[in-house]
C-alpha cells in the first residue's frame, strides 16, 4: 500500500474560492474508488478548521486516512522593512527563505513514512526527503509583467519609479521566478493543466520537457433539472457611505454574466463599455458580476474597473454579487444571454467550460490556453469593439445562439474531474516505482 501525503491548506485560506482551491476539492472528490482502496492517504491541514476541509474533499469516502496538523503561517512575525525593527529582522527573514529553499516547506513535518507527496500549490517548495508530484497552473504574474511583477525597465520607464524602487521590483520578479524554479526542481514530476502552461514552464523556468505531463482540469457535471430562481441574493450597492450589501432579487430582464476574479488581465473595463453601449442603444439588459472580489463598485481591487463602474450611466442594472453558492451560480449560467470572459491570459480557463456545460454561449478573447480549451465552441473577440459586435450578433441571431449553446455543451462533456484525478493518481504511482 502506497502512502500519499496531500497538503489541504489551500482550501483553508483565500485559495478556497479560486482555481487552486477548486482543483484540490474536485480532484480529491473524484479519485476513483480503485485508487482510494489501494492507497493510504495522509492529509495535512490546519487543526482549527480541519473538519471543514475534510468534509469539502469528502474524506469519509477514503477508507485509509491519517490527518496531521500543519503549523499556520505567522504573517505578523516580521515587521515592515521600512521600519528600524524590520531592518533588524531582515537577516532572519532571508535565512528563513534560504532554509525553505533547501529543506522545503517548514510547515509540513512528519513525512518519514510517506512514499510520495502531492503538492497542489506551485509556489511552495515541497518538503525535502520525499518524492513529490506538483501541479503547475500558470506563470501569469511573470508573463504579464506589465500588470503584475514589473521588470526594472517597466518600473523605471513606464511607472517613473526611482532607481531603488525599480531595483526592488526587479528583485521581487526574480524571486518569484527563482522560487518557482526551486519548486519545480524539487518535484519528480510536474502536471501542467494545459499545453500553454507546459510551454511557459519550459520557456521561463527552463524545465525539461520530459518532466512535465499535461492533464486538463475537469468540470462538475451540471444538473439536468431546472433550478428555481433564488428567492434572494446579496448584492453590493454603491452609496455615499461606501459599498453596502443588501438582500435583493436577481434581474428579471436579460443579462450578461461574468464569474471570476477582477485580476488586471481580465479586461472587465471592456465588458462594462459594451454594457454601457448596449444600454445607450436602448437595450434593456443587466450586467451580473460574480466572484469573491466583486464586492461593490469602489471595493473591487482593480482601479480601472472601479472607475469604469463608477462612471457608468446605468449603475442600477449592474449586479455585483460577490461569491455565490453553487445553486445561484448554476441558475446564473443557465439563464444568461452570454457568459463574457474578456481575459488576456489564462492557464486553463475553467469558468469558460463551466458556462458551456449549461448551454450558455461564451464570448472570450483568443489567447494563451483559451482557444486550446474552448476550441471552435466559443465566439472570440480581442477588444471592446469586437466584443460588442459578438454580443450584438448573439442577441440578434437566434440560430447563432442555438449553435453555440449546442456546441459548447457538447465540448464540455470532454472534460471530467474523474479523468484528471485518474491521471494524477497514475503519475503518482509511476513516480513511486
Amino acid at each position: 500500500m502506497t502512502t500519499i501525503g496531500i497538503d489541504l491548506t489551500p482550501i483553508q485560506g483565500p485559495h478556497r474560492m479560486r482555481g487552486v482551491g477548486a482543483t484540490v476539492i474536485n480532484v480529491l472528490r473524484s479519485i476513483p474508488d480503485e485508487f482510494k482502496q489501494k492507497h493510504h492517504y495522509v492529509f495535512y491541514c490546519h487543526e482549527d478548521s480541519h473538519a471543514e476541509a475534510l468534509e469539502l474533499i469528502h474524506a469519509s469516502t477514503f477508507p485509509n486516512t491519517t490527518v496531521r496538523s500543519v503549523e499556520p503561517r505567522d504573517l505578523n512575525r516580521y515587521h515592515s522593512i521600512k521600519t528600524p525593527r524590520g531592518l533588524l529582522q531582515l537577516p532572519a527573514r532571508i535565512l528563513e527563505r534560504v532554509q525553505d529553499r533547501i529543506e522545503g516547506d517548514h510547515r509540513i513535518k512528519d513525512i518519514v513514512d510517506l512514499d510520495i507527496f502531492l503538492q497542489f500549490e506551485q509556489d511552495i517548495v515541497p518538503p525535502r526527503g520525499v518524492k513529490t508530484v506538483m501541479i503547475g497552473y500558470d506563470l501569469i504574474p511573470y508573463v504579464l509583467e506589465s500588470d503584475y511583477l514589473w521588470s526594472y525597465k517597466t518600473a523605471r520607464q513606464n511607472h517613473r519609479y526611482s532607481i531603488l524602487a525599480s531595483v526592488k521590483a526587479y528583485i521581487k520578479r526574480r524571486f518569484y521566478r527563482n522560487n518557482l524554479r526551486a519548486c519545480v526542481k524539487r518535484a519528480r514530476k510536474v502536471i501542467a493543466i494545459s499545453h500553454q502552461t507546459k510551454s511557459d514552464f519550459v520557456r521561463y523556468l527552463k524545465v525539461s520537457d520530459s518532466k512535465i505531463t499535461v492533464s486538463y482540469l475537469g468540470i462538475n457535471k451540471s444538473s439536468l433539472k431546472s433550478l428555481p430562481k433564488p428567492d434572494s441574493v446579496i448584492r453590493y450597492i454603491h452609496s455615499s457611505w461606501g459599498d453596502i450589501p443588501v438582500e435583493t432579487s436577481l434581474p428579471a430582464k436579460p443579462f450578461l454574466l461574468f464569474v471570476g476574479g477582477a485580476d488586471p488581465r481580465r479586461k472587465l473595463t471592456d465588458l462594462v463599455a459594451v454594457y454601457n453601449l448596449l444600454k445607450a442603444q436602448g437595450r434593456d439588459i443587466a450586467l451580473v458580476l460574480a466572484g469573491d472580489t466583486m464586492l461593490g463598485f469602489s471595493s473591487v481591487p482593480n482601479m480601472p474597473l472601479q472607475q469604469a463602474l463608477l462612471n457608468s450611466s446605468y449603475p442600477e442594472d449592474i449586479y455585483m454579487l460577490g461569491f455565490v453558492d453553487e445553486d445561484t451560480r448554476e441558475w446564473l449560467y443557465k439563464n444568461a444571454i452570454a457568459f463574457v470572459y474578456p481575459s488576456r491570459y489564462e492557464g486553463f480557463g475553467l469558468p469558460i467550460l463551466e458556462a458551456m456545460q449549461y448551454g450558455t454561449p461564451v464570448i472570450t478573447y483568443k489567447n494563451s490556453s483559451i482557444q486550446e480549451i474552448a476550441k471552435d465552441s466559443a465566439l472570440y473577440a480581442h477588444d471592446d469593439k469586437t466584443l460588442f459586435e459578438q454580443v450584438k450578433s448573439l442577441s440578434e441571431n437566434i440560430d447563432l445562439t442555438k449553435k453555440y449553446r449546442t456546441e459548447g455543451a457538447k465540448l464540455a462533456k470532454d472534460y471530467a474531474w474523474e479523468k484528471t484525478s485518474s491521471d494524477i493518481m497514475n503519475i503518482c504511482e509511476e513516480v513511486t516505482k
